[in-house]
């Protein structure tokens, strides 16, 4: 989570105190590197990581990069 660093940003129905950031990186045996980046204002992004740790990360492990 990272913290805004000015006062909350706030609308009719949301008042934004911080934003949070997933990161992936993805490595291949050919040496080309890959990022994905997203980014989340509501609560969240744990919940998106346990499902890329242990669900996608698993299954993409020794697989060819342009299959999917």
């Amino acid at each position: 989570m990272c913290p805004l660093k000015q006062k909350a940003i706030t609308d009719s129905q949301t008042k934004l105190e911080s934003v949070e950031f997933i990161v992936v990186r993805l490595d291949t045996d050919e040496g080309i590197t890959g990022w994905g980046i997203n980014w989340n204002y509501t609560k969240g992004t744990r919940a998106v990581k346990t499902i890329i740790d242990e669900t996608y990360a698993p299954n993409l492990k020794g697989r060819d990069p342009l299959f999917y």
